[in-house]
């Protein structure tokens, strides 16, 4: 004898069915764009579990040659020379990664010199400098037949800290990294920012930048679309 099956278990297995295809095409999408990366981008991927679903992150971080240049919140240095970060990026092709991103998030950091309010505000016009770049390729792309362009956040980690007291911009240059995170995929009502901090815990070691490292963790939104989180703002100094 066989008995049809409850519509209650139908569902939950059609459910679990369509997270595992999300999975496969989550990380089918990683590997493929993991190959359209040059070797001074290096990309590293991290699946969340929290109460709520999960979550897939991309980590996009230039290698160490490219740091923030000391002081400023527009130019990188790159093996002591100065450029523009928008021009580093473009020359990286890095815009090939934005497109068919759920949501992403231009990150700002500042190293230790200075007083926690000077330097967490130079780290938010950092993370401010890079979604302008983030925003400019999209909108450049975008065209009414697109589905929904990405939800848009920055994330300010502030100043590192540390009890030194002898350093040279030299010194420091390895705290001012250029880090752009895609959020790939996630089910519908988790909390990003959570999911977000649970990921870089996952990241410290392949992206040698700890989130505990910095004084903040301050999460905006710069434009949202409706698969995003339902809180429009985050924020929390720890």
């Amino acid at each position: 004898l066989s008995f049809p099956l409850h519509p209650l278990a139908k569902t939950v297995a059609q459910a679990e069915q369509e997270l595992r295809i999300s999975d496969y095409i989550t990380k089918t999408h990683q590997a493929r764009s993991d190959k359209l990366l040059p070797q001074e981008v290096s990309s590293s991927h991290y699946e969340v579990k929290t109460n709520n679903g999960k979550a897939w992150f991309t980590f996009f971080i230039l290698t160490q040659e490219f740091k923030w240049k000391f002081g400023d919140t527009e130019k990188v240095t790159v093996n002591d020379r100065e450029q523009a970060v928008e021009q580093v990026l473009n020359d990286l092709n890095l815009a090939l990664q934005l497109p068919q991103r759920k949501d992403l998030i231009a990150v700002g950091m500042a190293s230790m010199e200075g007083n926690n309010k000077t330097e967490s505000e130079r780290a938010n016009e950092r993370g401010d400098r890079l979604m302008a770049w983030i925003r400019s390729h999209l909108n450049a792309r975008s065209n009414p037949n697109m589905p929904l362009q990405p939800g848009l956040y920055t994330l300010n980690l502030g100043k590192f800290n540390s009890n030194s007291t002898v350093s040279t911009p030299n010194d420091t240059s390895s705290q001012r990294r250029v880090m752009i995170i895609a959020i790939d995929n996630y089910d519908p009502g988790i909390d990003i920012k959570k999911a977000v901090y649970d990921a870089w815990i996952q990241a410290d070691i392949k992206t040698n930048v700890s989130v505990g490292d910095y004084s903040d963790f301050v999460f905006n939104t710069v434009s949202q679309v409706t698969h995003s989180t339902t809180d429009s703002q985050y924020g929390m100094n720890r």
